[in-house]
């Protein structure tokens, strides 16, 4: 007959037999009985998994243009002909003195306080610059430039449009004095 210690023995070898074949090995394919279910792609609620048809534009998208040139040309300040010019240009002054201030200085003469650690920006009050339309400043500050960075993802479009006010309002002084 069995004793004990043989059937104790037989369920310690049966165990560590049973470990030992549970390894999980990645590099053997897995049976599975619906694998269209188990691996299908993952939906986010409310979502479509078709990609949009090419060259189409979202209803919602800001469309740049190109160039510096193309952005002189047709874009123009919403804020040019407003009541309330004293609100944009103080709300443009506030933003002026977050984003620009510290590069192009306080009368945006490009004597900011980091000019002694980095190349000197413009002068933005020198007649080459008072030339430029909106536009111009506007896609200068939305991708940057050589030196300057691009804030168009810190500053939203009506911000940078307060902050061309605000430049054209310095200006504008500039040219008085």
């Amino acid at each position: 007959m069995f004793s004990i210690k043989k059937i104790l023995f037989g369920c310690i070898f049966a165990t560590l037999f049973f470990i030992g074949a549970c390894e999980d090995d990645r590099t053997i394919t897995k049976l599975q009985y619906m694998p269209d279910m188990a691996d299908g792609p993952v939906a986010k609620v409310g979502r479509s998994f078709l990609l949009p048809p090419e060259g189409s534009v979202a209803y919602n998208a800001i469309i740049y243009p190109k160039t510096i040139e193309e952005a002189e040309k047709f874009l123009l300040s919403p804020f040019n002909n407003v009541e309330n010019k004293a609100v944009v240009l103080k709300e443009g002054a506030h933003l002026f003195s977050l984003f620009c201030k510290h590069c192009h200085g306080p009368k945006a003469e490009g004597n900011g306080s980091i000019v002694h650690k980095f190349p000197r920006p413009p002068n933005l009050m020198e007649e080459r610059y008072k030339e430029k339309a909106d536009g111009f400043f506007f896609y200068r500050i939305t991708f940057g430039s050589a030196l300057m960075p691009s804030l168009g993802h810190a500053i939203d479009a009506e911000e940078r449009w307060k902050i061309i006010a605000h430049l054209r309002d310095l200006q504008e002084k500039a040219h008085e004095s």
